[in-house]
């Protein structure tokens, strides 16, 4: 009877050890991809409303009396547009001339007022965040009366610019009777921190949540009815809507739900609001033109 020299069955050994790992390391991966795919449910687009190119660029939306309020992020000019619910036709266009718009990233409304979010921050080193408080009747005036709330990062060395995956940006925001609630924007490790502030102030913001919502949150709405926050955002070509079910206050707790949309693989997804039967959700100028696509409440579950 021959026997294999030593060598040659350690090499053996090795081989079959190697080949094991693999098989546990591809099994590993399948079975978090699994477990990923149960956790995303897919929405379907109902209907969408197409944009003026005047919105290539629309960074913010929100409604108010039978119209939907929109505007551009920076570079864009100082302008607010009024827009038709059924349509998405441009109805009067507004100048600000007393606002500058540095980085406008989200536009929320409450109690008759537009809150305009300038507080875009991709090299993360701007000094003048705000977001501006405009009454919707002086839309009109070129240089409206208008209230600015501060903002600043409590954690942010504001020394130089940061690479951009840092945590010092904002695209999202809701205003609630309990205050003005703003999501960051992080590209490390795609957590969106939560922020309140105080409105008039000059706040020094530290978190008082987070959450790993695996997407760039690029937009924010509270629900005050059915007491539903939602975030919408992207990552990867891929647009994604959060559903949280946040009882009295807002917060991330409670039942949520996590959405990708494929028919809007490879928009750019910026701004989100409910109203009665559907969720609005507007998207900028990409490979598609801009536009506001509808998808049915019904369809969450």
């Amino acid at each position: 009877m021959q026997y294999l020299p030593l060598d040659s069955i350690k090499k053996i050994i090795k081989r079959v050890a190697l080949n094991m790992k693999s098989y546990v390391i591809i099994f590993y991966f399948i079975a978090i991809s699994f477990i990923n795919a149960q956790d995303v449910q897919i929405l379907n687009i109902d209907s969408e409303l197409h944009l003026s190119s005047l919105l290539a660029e629309v960074s913010g939306m929100c409604y108010y009396k039978n119209n939907i309020y929109a505007i551009n992020d920076g570079g864009n000019g100082s302008y607010i547009f009024k827009l038709d619910l059924l349509t998405g036709e441009i109805k009067q266009k507004y100048r600000l001339e007393n606002i500058r718009n540095r980085d406008w990233e989200e536009l929320s409304v409450y109690d008759g007022y537009l809150y305009i979010g300038d507080f875009g921050n991709n090299r993360g080193n701007r000094t003048d965040l705000s977001i501006h408080r405009v009454n919707i009747k002086d839309l009109g005036k070129s240089k409206p009366p208008f209230l600015t709330t501060w903002m600043d990062y409590l954690a942010r060395n504001k020394k130089g610019a940061y690479p951009r995956d840092h945590a010092w940006d904002c695209e999202a925001m809701t205003v609630t009777s309990n205050g003005i609630f703003c999501f960051s924007k992080d590209r490390k490790d795609y957590n969106t921190q939560m922020y309140k502030l105080i409105e008039g102030e000059k706040n020094i913001l530290n978190p008082i949540q987070s959450f790993n919502t695996g997407f760039l949150v690029t937009g924010a709405y509270y629900h005050s009815i059915d007491r539903s926050l939602y975030l919408c955002g992207y990552r990867k070509g891929e647009t994604y809507l959060l559903h949280f079910r946040t009882a009295d206050t807002i917060r991330f707790s409670g039942h949520y739900n996590k959405y990708i949309i494929p028919e809007l693989k490879n928009t750019q997804v910026e701004s989100v609001f409910v109203l009665g039967d559907y969720i609005y959700l507007a998207s900028e100028r990409t490979r598609k033109r801009p536009a506001i696509y509808k998808i049915k409440v019904s369809s969450l579950n």
